[in-house]
């Protein structure tokens, strides 16, 4: 388990060095928006298998669908972060006021997002699961 933690470290470790070069060869806002774009597919990545066994009994079989549902807490947190990276710039950017409730207004979907997936990262670490027992797979579906 812990080499498979280090080889997907690795990978978003040279997705985000590629977008960080790219960001530094164009507009910082580029490199915002790659981080986003690359959350969102992540997002996605960890959502499909379940979706595709729900939908088509069939693709059970599917061994690309069965790697995604094998390491999909791993693209849940890097989505999480990911997007945690993308928020972070777009606020800088912006330079947004956190503490103006006009801006939360503005800017909802982007804030209820993030917490969403902040109480999904934070409930995918083994920690968790074992807290919440059985009650886990009912908070978390």
């Amino acid at each position: 388990m812990r080499k498979q933690v280090l080889i997907y470290l690795a990978i978003y470790a040279c997705i985000y060095a590629i977008a960080l070069v790219t960001a530094l060869l164009t507009k910082p806002t580029f490199f915002s928006n790659i981080l986003g774009f690359v959350a969102i597919l992540n997002y996605i990545c960890s959502l499909a298998p379940g979706i595709f066994r729900i939908i088509l009994p069939g693709s059970r079989k599917n061994k690309f669908l069965n790697y995604l549902l094998k390491h999909r807490r791993f693209l849940g947190v890097s989505a999480f972060l990911l997007a945690l990276n993308h928020g972070a710039l777009q606020i800088i950017k912006r330079q947004l006021n956190l503490l103006d409730p006009i801006t939360y207004l503005h800017y909802f979907q982007g804030f209820s997002m993030l917490t969403i997936l902040t109480l999904l990262a934070i409930t995918s670490s083994d920690e968790s699961v074992k807290s919440f027992k059985r009650n886990w797979k009912n908070f978390t579906n």
